[in-house]
């Protein structure tokens, strides 16, 4: 077994354990921090196996990794009550990146990590099934209690965008699949990917899955139009035929109960249209002396949306506080409420019910808010360089050379990076996890082609 394999069982391992993490049975984010331990030391001797001191990483992407390390300590750097402790989490996450370029080299080992990742995948779907029909065997033991479908994890948002980005490498798996045997074996695990997304009732991770699924649509148009794909069409018709079978099965059942009763998926799909517009601003009569004087209004289409509006707008303030330094990596939740409670007098603070007038909000629900808030323009600078390096070097590989699975890849990044809009995906640690892994392997798939 080569080094690279060997770091790559255990990933795979570590990263079912992480996912297996029910909030009933054992905390994910400890898991994560054992599982990131173990993964980092058997980096370190796996690079010392191998004997390979190259480098893993391009010169543009390493630029933009250490612009990205160097704002977030800055960040912690020039602002009081900041700890540094905090950093151990991107700290992680940028690692993993290495660990992804690294692995690029091995066939055998992207293989297993995609095997565990399809795996981890449809068994998410089969257990959110589960819960949609109230076949749970372990006890509801989140906030969300019976209300939501959340798999194994602690908020249906979480377990949409899991599905949301490994539905593009289970449908690009499918379409690459040579034998009936292997098609056979991928569809039905591919509706269960697609039926977890679905069942999460997660409207950004449904754009999200929407993304991922368009871009392997164009490098499968690509591929076809210069003969490098053959479509199996009998077996491409019977999973369409699945997958829209599955949608009209989970449509009409509740998956949401909300302010105003229980929701069924496709009234949850139809409000996705509140993502645009979820209040209508006005203006009524004051009372009083001046007849004439009017105070404004606002009549709040969907309460979740109207908070996130919110959640942006104090974020705004606080990324206008100081927007090249930010406030200090990890000090968002601690800041937030006194910039909420300067818009306590607003007519948006009070159209919010009032568990949300009183939360202290550990996310700004925007990735890129998020970063710029905390770690000023110069990191959020960083991170859009570093993805937008990586995601162009990996769309000119694709196009020109028509690699299947790097279509895959930048599915799945892309699934993420739209659900970063109204999420905070790339915060959590499986999610997270995957999120910089794939950006790493795309990394080192660009440098091994370029050398070649």
């Amino acid at each position: 077994m080569s080094a690279r394999l060997a770091l790559a069982l255990l990933l795979a391992a570590g990263g079912i354990v992480v996912l297996m993490a029910h909030p009933a049975l054992y905390p994910r984010l400890w898991t994560y921090g054992l599982v990131a331990v173990l993964v980092g030391c058997a980096f370190l001797a796996a690079i010392w196996w191998a004997g390979d001191c190259d480098w893993p990483l391009t010169r543009a992407v390493s630029l933009a990794l250490a612009g990205l390390g160097a704002a977030a300590l800055l960040s912690v750097g020039v602002n009081e009550g900041v700890g540094w402790s905090g950093l151990w989490r991107p700290a992680v996450q940028w690692a993993l990146l290495g660990v992804g370029a690294f692995l690029a080299a091995d066939g055998k080992a992207l293989r297993l990590l995609g095997i565990a990742l399809l795996g981890g995948g449809a068994a998410a779907g089969a257990y959110a099934i589960l819960q949609y029909y109230h076949l749970d065997p372990l006890p509801a033991a989140t906030p969300f209690g019976t209300e939501r479908i959340v798999s194994f994890f602690e908020n249906p948002n979480f377990l949409g965008n899991f599905a949301a980005g490994a539905l593009p490498l289970a449908l690009v798996a499918f379409l690459r699949a040579e034998s009936l045997a292997g098609r056979v074996v991928l569809a039905p695990g591919a509706c269960l990917v697609y039926a977890g997304m679905l069942l999460a009732g997660s409207r950004g991770g449904w754009m999200a899955g929407l993304a991922g699924v368009l871009i392997v649509a164009m490098g499968t148009a690509r591929g076809v139009g210069r003969g490098r794909i053959k479509l199996h069409w009998p077996s491409l018709v019977a999973l369409v035929a699945l997958l829209v079978a599955t949608t009209l099965l989970l449509s009409q059942r509740p998956v949401v109960e909300s302010r105003s009763g229980a929701v069924t998926m496709a009234e949850r799909m139809f409000s996705t249209r509140h993502i645009i517009a979820p209040y209508v601003e006005g203006e009524v009569p004051t009372t009083g002396v001046d007849s004439a004087a009017t105070t404004p209004q606002i009549e709040v289409r969907d309460f979740t949306v109207n908070h996130r509006y919110f959640i942006w707008g104090v974020t705004w303030d606080m990324i206008r506080d100081r927007p090249l330094v930010g406030l200090g990596y990890g000090t968002y939740q601690q800041r937030f409420a006194a910039f909420r409670d300067a818009r306590r007098d607003e007519a948006h603070f009070q159209s919010l019910v009032w568990t949300q007038q009183e939360e202290d909000t550990p996310y700004a629900h925007n990735e890129y808010l998020h970063l710029w808030a905390e770690s000023g323009l110069l990191g959020l600078s960083a991170f859009l360089a570093l993805v937008g390096w990586v995601g162009w070097g990996t769309l000119q590989m694709a196009w020109r050379d028509g690699v299947p699975y790097a279509w895959a890849g930048l599915g799945m990044v892309a699934a993420m990076l739209v659900h970063s809009l109204v999420s905070y995906p790339l915060r959590l640690p499986l999610n997270g996890m995957i999120f910089w892994l794939t950006l790493g392997i795309l990394v080192g798939l660009v440098k091994l082609r370029n050398s070649k």
